[in-house]
Parts: C-alpha cells; structure tokens; sequence
C-alpha cells in the first residue's frame, strides 16, 4: 500500500475557523494518484468509424464517420437507427445468477456492434465496484467493452472514485489503436469558491457527431447530474464542478443542430430519468426550432425507467449489467424528423442475455480469463466461515463500525463513535471471500478520527451507521465526542461546497496502519477485523438498529 503523509493530530489555530480547518486538512489529504500516461495520439480510424477530435472556437468533441467518404443522406424515403444502451455496469465482471458478467455483455455487444446503423452507448459508472475490475483501475471492462464497439461513453459519479489522473488514464486507455470515446460536457475548472469556465475535456469532450452508413448524422451531448458532486469524496474533486446539465445540454444541442446540422440530437446523461423527464429536453428551442433531443437516456438510479414525452424516449436500464437496452428509431428523410410513433424500446434481461448468447466470443474469453488468473487468490480469500442469517446493506454498514471502532481501540485511539454508512450490496452465506467483502465495500474510504460538537454533527452520527462501545453513552448537544468516520462522510461537502455532515470538527487524524504508518482503507479494516475474529459468531439478526450497540436513540 503506498505510504502518505502521516496527518496526526491536527490542530486549527486560534484563527482558524471549523471550515476552514477542513479545507486545510482536504488539501493535504487529496488522494495521491499515479502520474498521467503522456498525451494519447488517437489514428484516423476508431473501431468501425473514421474521425477523431475536433476543436471550434465554441467546444471540442469527436466527430466520425462510418467511412472516409460519407454516404450522401436520401431524399426520402426512411432511415433506421439502433442504439444499444446500459448504464451503471459497475465493474459486474463476474457472472452471477442476476448479472449477466462481462463475458456474456461482451459478447452480445460484439454482435450488434457490426450491424449497420448502429450505435452502442454507455451512462457511465463503469468501472467501480468490484475486485476483478477495481483490481487495475477498470482496464479490463475498458478492453472489453473496447473490442466489443461500445461507441461512445459518459461519465458517472463513481468514475472519479480513483482521482482526476486515474480518470484520464482509464479514459484514454487504448486496446490496439482503438479506445472509446468519452463525453463530459458539464464538467468544468472549480477554484476559490467558483464554478469556472474552461470545460475539463481531459476527462471527457463535449458533444460527439456520427454520420451513419445510411447518412443520417446524430449528434450526442454527454451529460453528469450537476448534484452528483456530492456523491464523491470531496478530495477528489476539489478542482473540478459539474454546471447545470440541463442547461449544458440544451445548449450544446442547438450547437448540434444549427452548426453541426445534426438530423438527430441524443442526450446520454448520467441521471435518473424520473429526473430528467422533467427538463423540458423533448420542447423545442427557441435557437434551432427543433426539439433539443430526439432521444434522452440516462444513468445512476440503477432501476429501468422508460417514460415517453412530447413523442421523446426517456429511458435507461437496471445495474450491474441486470439489463441492457435498445431504442429504434425511423428517421424521415423528406420531413427531416424522427417518426415519434416508430420508436421502439426493448429491454434485454440476464435470462435473455444468458440464454441466448451462451457461447462467448473467443478473444472475449480469453481476454477475462487471462486477466482473472491475477485476481482469482485475492477473491477466493476466505476471511470468515462463521455467518448466519441475512446481512443487508444496513446490516454490513453496522457491522463495517463495528470493525471500524474495534481497530480503532487496538490501534491505542480513545474514540466514543464509529461511524460509516451502508454497504453495496447484500450477503447471505455462512462463508465471507475477500471478494464478497470488496463487492459490499468497493471503494478505497480511509477513516478520519476527529472531534464533533454541535447537534448538526451529531444528527449526522445517528443518521449513518454507527457503534458505540458503551451504551449508556448518548451524544448531547454542546457536548464534544471523538468519532472514527469514513472520510466520504468525515469531509462530505453539499452542492455549496460547504461542508454539512461534521461542519465543527476539531483535530482531524487520518487513522493508518504498522510500523510505518501506511493509510489503510475501511475495507481492509474490515477484512483484518473478519481474519482477527476466526471463532466469532456473525449473525445478521444482531447487526440491527434494535442492537443497543448501534442505536442512540
């Protein structure tokens, strides 16, 4: 594990106020990446198109074309457009009896990818939440998505889990010469309190343009919920805000179909559709006098959603690759429109997905296996044999404080709480794999011992999971508490960038591990705590809020 600065016992000065205490211990405790690969060259032909980046005077973006000469858009007559669609894939490399594994996703990506007419677009949150993928940053999901044709992708909320570098690098990471391209549009500079104005293309461009075999040409703007800042660690992006997406969107369509003269207009966006139904995406603008979208899909509530307004397709599909979609679309060339009432939407499920494409792509198999052979002894770790009854993620959350706060002890810190908040998923097998742990507990949170005061605090404590050793010990407001909290909890700031879990902390230490002090992860606490605890009985039914142990009220 690589050694970080040791942080221990920072005091603010008198000066100092709580906030500013935080910002000063967030500088110092910003997650140190590895250093970016130099700039990608990108060649001429990507995949099945030709093209590349592409810089105005307003944005940049990518613009392809299924060959070097374009085919001359007809007259009349009607065009059709498949987009093959998921969202949410979360690094579910594994098969399971409801993912469907990136084996078989690959596989049925490959297929539809050499059909004419035909785009494949990813909502983002791709990589993060589990071993085999996290394992390098995402590489695998990258190639095989990559071999697969996935066309064009959009960044989610947990993309930025790993740092702004490890972002770029898995971006820009290249499977021969091909690599996939990326859209974040809304993302921007943030310094001194302000949103900027330089869009961060490193992290993905604006807008995106395909002219199919058949001559239609659609334009795509990529899109992350503004509110989603709040989803990530605050260290992580410090340097960088997501602006109105709605308004980023509606924006960059006009660019579309005015400049770019775009026949039809997309937008893939990392939000909820219930929420973006509601952004007026299918009215039409003032500026092109068209309708700013033909096609809206969406990304992060990890749930099918399909709503239809004005004619316009507001539609995503479940996690975990659970399902993927398609939307079909008729385009008439002498009306210049979409023929709204040929839409078709189609929902793939695990079952239809197992079903029929049982037999994997060679290269795609070999591909996983190979990669697997370096993290099938990680994942089959067994940690723990001795668990009864059903663990939810409430379940897991308590018990992940359980461990937070007995590490704590161990380790010679006086704390009062330990506090986290709920795990990824469920588990509901007497035996415990380090790759089950890592699937409920994906992400890289280091814990923060700090002082709390103020009742805003302490509503924050009872809100989460938490484990207090003593269980007469009930927080009183004015009264000051030492807490071990995860540090997505401990440095949580709101869309303000005000910091509203713990505002008044005091004397914030980052807890580490041995000799030399090395940062140590609340997964890695957990799993220490399952290997320390051989012979103890782990039943979910007292991993609850009726435990007196996880409960102050």
């Amino acid at each position: 594990m690589k050694k970080r600065i040791l942080l221990i016992c920072l005091v603010a000065s008198f000066s100092l106020s709580s906030c500013q205490l935080l910002d000063k211990f967030l500088n110092i405790f910003k997650k140190q990446s590895e250093p970016v690969q130099e700039e990608v060259v990108y060649k001429d032909k990507v995949g099945e198109f030709y093209g590349g980046i592409q810089s105005s005077n307003k944005y940049i973006g990518y613009e392809f074309s299924k060959s070097e000469t374009p085919n001359e858009k007809p007259k009349d007559g009607v065009g059709n457009i498949n987009i093959y669609a998921f969202n949410d894939f979360h690094g579910a490399v594994l098969e399971s009896y409801d993912e469907v594994g990136l084996k078989i996703l690959g596989t049925f990506f490959k297929e539809k990818s050499s059909k004419q007419n035909t785009l494949i677009f990813d909502q983002g949150d791709t990589w993060q939440g589990s071993l085999e993928s996290n394992y390098k940053y995402g590489a695998i999901v990258q190639d095989v998505f990559n071999y697969s044709g996935v066309t064009l992708r959009t960044v989610g909320n947990h993309d930025f889990d790993w740092g702004l570098n490890h972002l770029e690098q898995t971006n820009n990471r290249k499977l021969n010469d091909d690599y996939i391209p990326v859209l974040a549009s809304n993302v921007f500079d943030y310094a001194n309190g302000r949103n900027g104005t330089i869009q961060q293309d490193n992290y993905g461009k604006e807008y995106a343009t395909f002219i199919l075999d058949n001559g239609i040409k659609v334009g795509v703007v990529g899109v992350i919920g503004s509110s989603q800042i709040t989803s990530i660690s605050s260290q992580l992006v410090s340097d960088i805000c997501f602006t109105d997406h709605i308004a980023k969107a509606k924006e960059i369509s006009d660019f579309l179909r005015n400049e770019k003269e775009c026949d039809i207009v997309i937008v893939s966006s990392h939000e909820a559709i219930s929420k973006m139904a509601t952004s007026g995406l299918d009215k039409i603008s003032p500026v092109s006098h068209k309708r700013y979208a033909d096609l809206v899909l969406g990304g992060h509530a990890h749930y099918l959603q399909n709503q239809t307004k004005n004619g316009v397709k507001y539609v995503q599909w479940d996690s975990n690759g659970q399902s993927a979609g398609l939307v079909s679309l008729k385009y008439d060339f002498k009306e210049n429109i979409v023929v709204d009432s040929s839409t078709k939407v189609e929902t793939f499920y695990t079952y239809n997905l197992k079903t029929n494409y049982s037999t994997i792509d060679p290269t795609i198999e070999q591909m996983v296996d190979n990669y697997l052979v370096q993290t099938k002894a990680l994942s089959e770790e067994v940690l723990s044999t001795k668990f009864s009854g059903y663990f939810d993620e409430d379940n897991l959350g308590y018990l992940m404080s359980e461990s937070i706060y007995n590490y704590s002890k161990n380790a010679g810190k006086t704390i009062d709480f330990a506090v986290c908040n709920y795990a990824r998923t469920d588990f509901s097998s007497s035996t415990l794999t380090y790759g089950n742990l890592y699937k409920a507990f994906p992400f890289d949170n280091e814990v923060i011992l700090m002082d709390v005061s103020s009742s805003y605090s302490l509503n924050s404590i009872g809100y989460n999971k938490l484990y207090r050793d003593d269980t007469s010990l009930v927080p009183v407001a004015g009264n000051t508490y030492r807490i071990a909290v995860i540090d997505y909890l401990g440095l949580h700031q709101n869309e303000n960038r005000e910091y509203d879990k713990f505002p008044d902390a005091r004397n914030l230490e980052i807890l580490t591990s041995g000799e030399q002090n090395d940062h140590i992860t609340y997964r890695e606490i957990l799993k220490d705590y399952l290997l320390n605890n051989q012979t103890k009985e782990f039943n979910g039914g007292d991993y609850t809020s009726s435990n007196p142990h996880f409960n102050i009220n």
